[in-house]
């Protein structure tokens, strides 16, 4: 049976890439250089959060 622990190591991805500067942002998604579901719009386009799932929040073009 998963545990706690288990269970978010499980859920927790590792992004690579660049991280971008916060006081100066490019448009568009910030996490849009290391994502690998980027899409063209998330380069100029950035997601506003949605309820994805009852009590499930993410600011994401493509989830």
């Amino acid at each position: 049976n998963p545990t706690p622990e288990t269970f978010m190591e499980q859920r927790t991805a590792m992004l690579g890439g660049e991280v971008l500067l916060p006081l100066n942002p490019p448009p568009g998604c910030r996490l849009e250089p290391r994502c690998p579901l980027r899409v063209d719009r998330c380069k100029f386009s950035e997601p506003l959060p949605e309820e994805k799932r009852s009590g499930h929040w993410a600011a994401c073009h493509e989830v």
